[in-house]
This record gives C-alpha cells, structure tokens and sequence, in this order.
C-alpha cells in the first residue's frame, strides 16, 4: 500500500511555508533593530525548511488524486474482529479500544474529493510492520465513522 501512494505537498502546507517566508522578509527589513532581523532571518529559514520538508497529503500513483492519511492503533487482541470488519463492514470498527496498544495498526488513506477510502491492516513483527489483509477500497460514506 505504501508504494501505491506517494508523499505530496498540499496547498496548505506552502501557503503556511510562503507566509512564514514572507513573513520573514518583512521583518528582516524593517529597521526596529538586530532582533528583529534576526527573527525574520529564522523565519525565512523555517519557512524555506518547511518547503522542502513539509509534505502532509498522498497523492495515488495510478489516479493522481490526493489523499489524506489516517492510523489508528490496537492491541493485539483485537486483530481477529478487525480483520473481520475491515473485509466487511469497516464503520463496524469500534474506535474506543484504539489507543490501548501499538502491535496492530489500521492505516486508512481517504480522500473527500475522490469520493472513496483504501484501508489495509498491519500487524507488528518485531521491527516491521506486515500487511494482514490486501489493499481494500470502499466508498466514503463506508468508511464515514473512522474519520470523524
């Protein structure tokens, strides 16, 4: 699944990178002194740092459209019911245990535009995350309470 999505940009992360830029600039110039210069200076430096660095959206390799990214975690004693969800009814997944362990994770991308949702569940072997069930697309509205 991770190969089938690729890291992105979205327009909010460079309008927050721009701004800071800019931002940044209109301190550097100003003459109220040193600090102010130097506040802008670090700005502009976190602003540029986050153009290079922030990507927060997913874009799907073979569609184009972007998506957002959604994990919950559980303990292992839960993996039996939610593999059975997942496959059949994911708004059956009861969020209250999430949170309570870290050796399986739900990792769903989602997307309000496109419409639809691709869950996959992984279960924590040591050191690694492997896949328990295949990629699995549903619609939005099938998916509508994991994204609440």
């Amino acid at each position: 699944m991770e190969n089938q999505f690729c890291r992105v940009r979205s327009a909010q992360d460079i309008i927050i990178s721009v701004s800071l830029i800019v931002a940044g600039f209109v301190l550097m110039f100003l003459p109220y002194g040193t600090g102010m210069n130097l506040g802008g200076f670090f700005l502009v430096l976190i602003g540029a740092l986050f153009i290079v660095l922030f990507k927060s959206h997913y874009k799907e390799l073979e569609t184009g459209d972007v998506y957002e990214k959604k994990e919950f975690y559980f303990n292992l004693e839960h993996l039996d019911v939610l593999s059975k969800s997942v496959l059949s009814n994911p708004n059956s997944i009861d969020l209250s245990v999430e949170g309570q362990g870290k050796t399986v994770r739900l990792t769903m991308y989602y997307s309000k535009k496109a419409d639809n949702a691709y869950l996959r569940l992984y279960e924590y072997i040591p050191y690694l995350y492997e896949p328990v069930t295949e990629v699995l697309r549903y619609n939005i509205k099938e998916v509508f309470n994991l994204i609440k």
